[in-house]
């Protein structure tokens, strides 16, 4: 109940309990319309979007964010129907812990760069050190897991021992 994530429609049009990392973009942009339209609410969404998707990334094992993640209706404790979905009992463990669950074949990470923007943006218009130091682990983690002999690779599972393997890409 903590987090704030964005959710996404359907292809009927129906909200679901889903954010994909590119998303994360949103806490950035309510951030610079915050200080663009001085409108305080927008720096609150802001820091409150931005901080949901820092969680997806701070509490893997690899330190890096999945591509896509879902959580459970906070009055229901159900999640939507979807048959597209695999949401099994290790899911439900990780969403009652971390406040969200990774839905297996969603694990990678692709360096896109929404949430450490977000993150920067943050930092640049907050002023607190706290964004800069979860940029800076982000870095850390990125250079650890997603690092190989050639430049940076696309790590399979944000939640193995070093990213479990790495693909031979880089989307961003």
């Amino acid at each position: 109940s903590n987090l704030t994530f964005i959710s996404e429609l359907d292809d009927n049009g129906t909200l679901t309990d889903f954010m994909d990392d590119y998303s994360c973009f949103s806490g950035g942009n309510f951030l610079l319309g915050c200080k663009r339209l001085d409108m305080p609410a927008l720096c609150d969404l802001g820091v409150a979007a931005a901080d949901g998707c820092h969680q997806t990334y701070n509490t893997t094992l690899t330190g890096l964010g999945s591509l896509y993640w879902g959580w459970y209706d906070e009055l229901t404790n159900s999640q939507p129907a979807d048959s597209d979905r695999d949401v099994d009992a290790a899911s439900r463990r990780w969403a009652e812990e971390y406040g969200y669950f990774i839905e297996y074949g969603d694990e990678e990470w692709a360096s896109f760069p929404e949430t450490i923007e977000s993150l920067f943006y943050a930092y640049r218009i907050t002023g607190d050190q706290r964004w800069a130091d979860y940029v800076w682990d982000v870095f850390l983690a990125i250079n650890s897991t997603a690092r190989n002999d050639v430049a940076f690779a696309t790590v399979n599972n944000v939640n193995m021992p070093f990213g479990g393997s790495q693909s031979d890409s880089l989307d961003s």
